[in-house]
């Protein structure tokens, strides 16, 4: 593993273990086991580092990709994949706890830096407002809650399953739950989303 691959395989597991604000360089460096200033040769700064944690593990999912493919089909089931498709948005927080832990980290400190580029929500928000005007969504659809609404939805599920694990049935097995809790959010907000006569 080169010094940047361990550099930013320590940022995210001290990232995720205390926050963005309760994180330091030193104790990033530390973690790598490697000199802070080759933490500074790689990265300008906290912030930068943060960003590129994010960026590479959504990068390793392809996520990017496939949000930039869906922006160009504007299709519902294209959405509805890449929300909750095996390669989709949910699997992806699943399969990556650490990053769910960062965003709620985040959350708690109530700053930082933002885990995703501004471009890329003005593309996405963009082309739902497309979809509303083609009649393929809901004409009175606000564009920017849709994507706020389903990342909400998906980071509070996995920080905490613990607490609602009790309204499902005992005997499910954690992808069961998953699934009959991501079937039916989506589905609530599938039909919330389309057309009154869709």
């Amino acid at each position: 593993m080169s010094g940047r691959e361990s550099i930013l395989e320590a940022a995210e597991e001290v990232f995720a273990e205390k926050g963005f604000a309760g994180s330091s360089m030193s104790g990033i460096a530390e973690k790598a086991g490697v000199a802070k200033s080759l933490i500074y040769h790689h990265f300008q700064s906290k912030e930068d580092l943060w960003r590129e944690v994010i960026h590479q593990r959504f990068s390793m999912a392809a996520l990017i990709d496939k949000l930039n493919s869906v922006i160009s089909e504007q299709s519902t089931g294209s959405l509805m994949e890449i929300a909750a498709g095996p390669d989709g948005f949910f699997q992806f927080l699943r399969r990556h706890p650490r990053m769910v832990r960062m965003m709620t980290w985040l959350n708690l400190e109530g700053s930082g830096p933002a885990p995703a580029p501004e471009d890329l929500h003005a593309e996405v928000v963009d082309t739902i407002s497309s979809m509303v005007t083609d009649g393929k969504l809901r004409s009175d659809l606000d564009p920017a809650v849709l994507p706020v609404l389903y990342m909400s939805v998906c980071f509070h599920w996995f920080a905490a399953k613990w607490k609602f694990r009790s309204w499902f049935d005992p005997s499910l097995s954690d992808d069961e739950l998953d699934r009959r809790f991501i079937d039916g959010a989506l589905d609530i907000i599938l039909k919330g989303i389309l057309p009154a006569d869709a």
